[in-house]
């Protein structure tokens, strides 16, 4: 559950952060893992879909953003 809001549309609680994407017209919330160098866990419940990346970033790079963008068409039908 979220405890605190972040920056934009996203929030954080108990080492889990919440945000919702719009991709292609839609909205898709989605509970994440995030670590440093681009180790994340993004979990879309509604899609019923998972996707672990480990990564080796300086920062988080820009998977925290690039992601969604390009897997959700891939499973939500759309392209």
């Amino acid at each position: 559950s979220p405890v605190r809001k972040a920056y934009g549309n996203s929030s954080y609680g108990y080492f889990w952060w919440t945000m919702d994407y719009e991709i292609n017209g839609k909205n898709y919330h989605c509970k994440q893992g995030r670590g440093a160098g681009g180790q994340f866990i993004f979990m879309f419940p509604a899609q019923d879909l998972i996707a672990v990346v480990t990564a080796h970033n300086k920062g988080m790079g820009d998977m925290l953003h690039t992601l969604p963008q390009r897997l959700i068409p891939a499973f939500d039908g759309e392209r």
